[in-house]
């Protein structure tokens, strides 16, 4: 699949079939546009495999989330990439999808968008010191979810139209102010902006 990739994208750009020429970064940006959006980037060996042969190394993106719908598991990076293709182990955060909402083809209608504001989301939440380790799509909804995190006894409500960073921020703000006062709720809700309410 990989090789076949690469060999298409080297016989439309003849000048970079040498190790010297190979625009390693052109070549990504042409296999992640071209089905396979799990490869994040590429090296050349500097020795040649056999006389006119190279080795490309491909390295390929983490998971931090997976979904499964209908026969297919979608995976996403902590940058929001969606892909299908994981060659890591699996991610600990999986979601659950309690929507309720019909499938097409037995199969949810997951967006590449969503998928990545999942990711962003459990990503930012790392950077602020924060594991999550379950994500919920709660019922009625398709424009919410529910981020549970270890050590937290709560959940958190985040809303895709807001930014997956900010509400991370004003989620870990809540999270410590609270756990500084005792304060054990039924709920953190960050969806919006500069406000985090709580039950």
């Amino acid at each position: 699949l990989y090789e076949k990739a690469i060999q298409d994208y080297l016989n439309a750009h003849m000048l970079e079939r040498s190790r010297a020429t190979l625009d390693t970064a052109s070549m990504v940006a042409y296999l992640q546009d071209n089905g396979l959006p799990e490869v994040l980037s590429a090296k050349i060996d500097t020795k040649p495999a056999n006389i006119g042969e190279s080795t490309i190394r491909l390295k390929t993106r983490q998971p931090a989330v997976s979904w499964k719908t209908g026969s297919t598991r979608l995976f996403v990076d902590t940058h929001g990439v969606a892909f299908q293709r994981n060659y890591d182990a699996a991610p600990i955060v999986e979601v659950t999808d309690d929507t309720g909402i019909q499938a097409v083809d037995n199969k949810v209608l997951a967006s590449d968008r969503f998928l990545g504001f999942i990711g962003l989301a459990v990503g930012r939440l790392q950077s602020q010191g924060f594991t999550a380790n379950k994500v919920v799509l709660p019922a009625d909804t398709t424009r919410q979810l529910l981020v549970s995190v270890e050590g937290v006894s709560y959940p958190i409500k985040l809303s895709v139209d807001r930014s997956a960073g900010k509400q991370a921020e004003d989620a870990a703000r809540a999270i410590r102010y609270m756990t500084s006062k005792g304060i054990v709720p039924e709920y953190l809700d960050v969806r919006v902006s500069g406000k985090a309410y709580y039950r």
